[in-house]
């Protein structure tokens, strides 16, 4: 959309609208399966914080094993001395990328889905934005005020975000 002209987000959107419900189907079966999952945890080498690379396997591995209802214990970790990227590739297909950073010390994330506002038509717009906004208003055990002050308490920041074409949640806090 960059350099195509003021009026480009007009033309595309119309086009956008051509598409039929087959048509989202289509590419979702093909494109939305966790082989295409990634998920980034930033957190610094010497950060002393109460979950480490191997806690974090644990969880996928058992929260994919829920789902699926079989075991998933094996995978594959590449580390890239360039990008001083952890790429863990399991079985599923879902992707975690953990990168370490010195410089600060903080712990970062961010889960983007598939959505946002390109996805959208007059009948559901703003759904991606609705969904965002909800991410932190509450859990089954605490309202928004409640889980507010424990995310704060520990000098940390969790916020849902919409976009063009993505949804999801992204935080950060100190890791000490």
């Amino acid at each position: 959309l960059i350099g195509q002209g003021f009026d480009q987000i007009d033309t595309y959107l119309e086009a956008l609208r051509t598409v039929s419900k087959e048509d989202i189907k289509k590419v979702a079966q093909k494109y939305l399966i966790p082989s295409n999952t990634n998920i980034g945890l930033l957190v610094p080498k010497d950060a002393k914080s109460s979950i480490n690379e191997q806690e974090i396997i644990k969880i996928l591995n058992e929260s994919y094993e829920e789902i699926c209802n079989k075991k998933q214990n094996k995978f594959e970790r590449i580390y890239d001395k360039d990008l001083n990227v952890t790429k863990i590739n399991f079985p599923s297909g879902l992707r975690v990328l953990i990168e370490e950073n010195r410089a600060n010390p903080t712990v970062a994330f961010r889960f983007s889905i598939l959505g946002g506002l390109l996805l959208e038509n007059d009948e559901i717009n703003g759904v991606s934005n609705m969904i965002g906004e909800m991410l932190t208003r509450g859990t089954a055990n605490l309202t928004s005020e409640q889980l507010a002050y424990k995310i704060e308490s520990l000098g940390s920041e969790i916020n849902g975000f919409s976009g063009h074409n993505s949804f999801g949640i992204y935080g950060k806090s100190l890791s000490r």
